[in-house]
């Protein structure tokens, strides 16, 4: 296995020298050639019973063999519920890799062109991804506050295209 990718880092909080580390690491996807491993870090303080999850993230593995070229991974099928959200949560994870790799795509084909502000079709699938990603904490109000920035997006995008004049934008959620 090779790692073909590492994202959504999630440092938490630090881990100070003497402490007992644990990692779990759990299938949540499998494709035809790779496996997504999510990987939990526990601390734990050896003189007390205090546990904390300190850090998480998620490794995209390659299946290869000798001569390093991509070959067919054990399909994983979830059983548990906890497997079958963490297994929804790599799908979402997978798309908007796709997405974003597709954007850069076409950003790089047209180097010089400006890009066209995005539409809000596509800023409402983004929130979309984004919510099923997030662990359910405050999440409405950053669903309000990404809502609204959708709206601001669009405002400005409407105005920029009836003027011919393209802003440049900074999105902040």
């Amino acid at each position: 296995m090779v790692t073909l990718n590492v994202d959504q880092v999630m440092c938490r909080q630090t881990i100070p020298v003497g402490e007992l580390v644990t990692f779990l690491a759990p299938v949540n996807y499998t494709g035809t050639s790779f496996m997504e491993i999510g990987i939990k870090v526990i601390a734990e303080e050896i003189r007390t019973p205090n546990v904390r999850h300190v850090d998480s993230c998620c490794f995209t593995m390659v299946a290869v063999d000798d001569n390093r070229k991509p070959v067919a991974v054990k399909l994983w099928q979830p059983e548990s519920d906890d497997e079958r959200r963490r297994h929804a949560a790599a799908v979402l994870r997978r798309e908007m890799r796709q997405k974003t790799e597709k954007r850069v795509g076409d950003l790089k084909a047209g180097e010089r062109a400006v890009p066209a502000p995005p539409d809000e079709a596509m800023l409402h699938e983004d929130l979309r991804l984004f919510l099923a990603l997030g662990d359910g904490r405050n999440m409405h109000r950053v669903a309000a506050r990404a809502q609204a920035g959708i709206q601001a997006v669009t405002n400005l995008s409407s105005m920029a295209r009836s003027s011919g004049d393209l802003p440049h934008l900074l999105v902040i959620v």
